[in-house]
């Protein structure tokens, strides 16, 4: 992948991570945020978690059950059943 392509295409999550804590600090809770890229979300959420001792990893699910769930697998499980930490799943 061109350089140009993959700085543009990792500035969108590291925005949403920026404003996720800005939100967090603004109510007072700390908060630290990764921007990672790699093919298996999954493992990068339980290695950073590893790596950081972190307390508590928070995931969003949209909840897709049947042949979408089968098909696409489920970052959410698979964290879930890897964690080194409590997982909080906030439904979407």
């Amino acid at each position: 992948m061109a350089p140009e392509i993959a700085e543009e295409k990792i500035k969108v999550p590291q925005k949403h991570v920026a404003e996720v804590k800005e939100l967090a600090a603004s109510r007072g809770l700390p908060a630290e945020g990764f921007v990672r890229e790699a093919e298996c979300a999954n493992e990068v959420i339980t290695d950073v978690a590893r790596e950081q001792s972190i307390d508590l990893i928070v995931v969003g699910s949209h909840g897709r059950t049947g042949l979408k769930r089968l098909l696409m697998g489920s970052v959410t499980e698979s964290v879930i059943a890897h964690s080194p930490c409590p997982v909080l799943v906030v439904k979407l």
